[in-house]
């Protein structure tokens, strides 16, 4: 019986082994000639590509003999890339604290935020948090996307008797209200600020959105906040200023300018992904403070200039000449944009880059000018302006106590070429940024170019182009002699009387050469009124004279 017994087992021990054997056999028959091989049977890889533009280098502008008057001073900004950036909240606010906590190592400076809706402090159990009158006073585009936020993420306004209670983690102070002295904006700003949930709440929301608090389980309605009270902070002012700066794959955010080049070495070792360096051409200018109404400064595009440079294949985003050389040469000085193709893997890992289309460098500009003769007319126009106030009498009203500006343009005779053209008050178009608001205050108008946009009494310029017209229609010869009496009296009805008669002379018998030199009034009265006007007229409409 015993033997029996053990034959049974073996059997079946026999059988469960060929039964397993076919099956294996079976399968990899089945592998080898109808199945799939074993790169079919792999999930394929998917590449992803994705577009960088690559800014073209603007020209720069040179005076007459080749110096360079307006160079290209280039810069790193780290930008935030909306397409790599970390999808997770943890990683996105352990990215952006660790790209903060590097700057400090690397003596950068973080951009500050934009106008935001809500002050907020840190306390030890919390935040304190208020809404800002200022920032609702005016319904810009910041406003309207956080009012579109705070509507997306339902925020519980609290009246309702099963609604959670506030988290003593974030507690509410009252509004700090509008700043400024209309009383219209001031009642707008505290309509709006009424049509939102209690600030306290919102903040709530907010750091529930981007990963600040957690909770331990549904009943929680406390919270734990998932960093310190500083860095919280920190994280929800700069994560609610990306949304409200619309960080898109349109739009980077920009989170550090002007970098050191150890900043940027370790931002991209450190992160692979989500960052991108921006290298800005900054325009520098070799002699600042002069000639900048000729050179000009540049600016993004605005509203009104928004079609036309759109028409001409710019990026809505593209810096454009506003004023001077930079505008009147803009499609001289532009470059055209490359482009930088860049392959990824699904995991986001960076496979290859390639620029797909180099970028084109802009043309440089040289102008007519002699810088050193610019700097010269500018110094000698101020210093006469301030000549003549100073030489003003103060008990003689309209004797050059007034004198606050002026205009001085150096032509080469031979070919029209401009060497010199100043214009006093200026400016310096190094610190334009931060003085703009200063200069358009300024009732002296030191932006405006009085060489070439407005039109004056050309006063004693004239006399040239009168003693022009008096020689060629043969009204008198180089060698004409007038006797310049001082008073001009032919008419009985207006006498008008030479500069010199109120310093008690006249400058008696002078040729037309003496009367130039002495910008002799008299003499010109005689010549003006036998030449007669139409014929004055002709001649100086050639001089570009009225």
């Amino acid at each position: 019986m015993k033997k029996r017994d053990n034959l049974l087992r073996y059997v079946a021990v026999g059988i469960l082994f060929c039964v397993v054997c076919v099956v294996y056999v079976g399968w990899l028959i089945y592998l080898q000639v109808a199945g799939q091989d074993y790169y079919t049977m792999t999930q394929p890889v998917v590449h992803v590509t994705r577009t960088v533009p690559i800014q073209a280098i603007r020209g720069e502008i040179y005076d007459k003999n080749g110096v360079p008057l307006v160079t290209n001073r280039y810069s790193y900004d780290l930008q935030l890339e909306y397409s790599s950036f970390p999808k997770s909240e943890s990683e996105k606010n352990a990215m952006v604290l660790g790209l903060l906590e590097a700057a400090v190592r690397h003596d950068c400076t973080a951009m500050e935020t934009g106008s935001l809706p809500i002050a907020v402090s840190g306390t030890s159990d919390g935040l304190m948090v208020s809404f800002r009158g200022d920032f609702f006073a005016y319904s810009g585009a910041r406003y309207r996307r956080f009012a579109s936020l705070i509507e997306g993420l339902h925020v519980d306004w609290g009246h309702e008797e099963d609604a959670l209670p506030a988290s003593p983690l974030v507690a509410a102070m009252s509004a700090m209200p509008y700043s400024g002295t209309d009383p219209e904006t001031a009642e707008a700003s505290a309509d709006r600020m009424a049509d939102f949930p209690p600030v306290n709440r919102c903040v709530q929301a907010l750091l529930e959105r981007y990963g600040l608090i957690t909770y331990e389980n549904r009943s929680d309605t406390v919270g734990k906040l998932t960093h310190s009270v500083e860095d919280t902070i920190t994280l929800l002012c700069r994560r609610l200023d990306m949304e409200l700066a619309d960080f898109s794959t349109a739009a980077p955010y920009t989170l550090f300018e002007n970098v050191s080049l150890s900043m940027v070495a370790h931002a991209e070792e450190s992160w692979h992904r989500g960052i991108r360096i921006h290298i800005d051409a900054a325009r520098q200018y070799e002699f600042p403070g002069y000639a900048s109404h000729i050179l000009g400064s540049i600016g993004k595009i605005d509203g009104s200039e928004l079609e036309y440079y759109t028409e001409q294949g710019y990026a809505m985003d593209a810096i454009v000449g506003k004023s001077g050389a930079e505008s009147a040469f803009e499609l001289y000085l532009r470059g055209i944009d490359g482009v930088l193709t860049i392959t990824e893997d699904t995991s986001g890992n960076i496979i290859s880059t390639e620029v797909t289309t180099p970028p084109i460098a802009g043309h440089n500009v040289y102008l007519t000018l002699d810088i050193g003769m610019q700097m010269a007319a500018e110094i000698a126009l101020a210093e006469n302006v301030q000549q003549i106030r100073d030489e003003a009498d103060p008990d003689n009203p309209l004797s050059g106590e007034d004198a606050s500006a002026g205009a001085l343009v150096a032509v080469e005779v031979e070919t029209g070429a401009v060497r010199a053209i100043a214009s006093y008050p200026t400016y310096n178009l190094a610190t334009f940024g931060k003085d703009i608001v200063i200069l358009r205050d300024d009732e002296t108008k030191p932006m405006l170019n009085r060489a070439i946009q407005s039109a004056y009494a050309p006063g004693s310029t004239f006399k040239v182009g009168v003693a022009v017209a008096a020689l060629e229609n043969e009204i008198i010869e180089k060698d004409t002699i007038i006797d310049a009496q001082g008073t001009y009296t032919v008419y009985d009805d207006y006498q008008p009387s030479c500069w010199v008669v109120a310093y008690g002379g006249a400058h008696g018998k002078i040729s037309v050469v003496e009367a130039i030199q002495e910008s002799c009034n008299y003499f010109f009265f005689e010549v003006g009124r036998l030449l007669t006007i139409d014929k004055i007229n002709d001649r100086m409409a050639t001089f570009g004279l009225g």
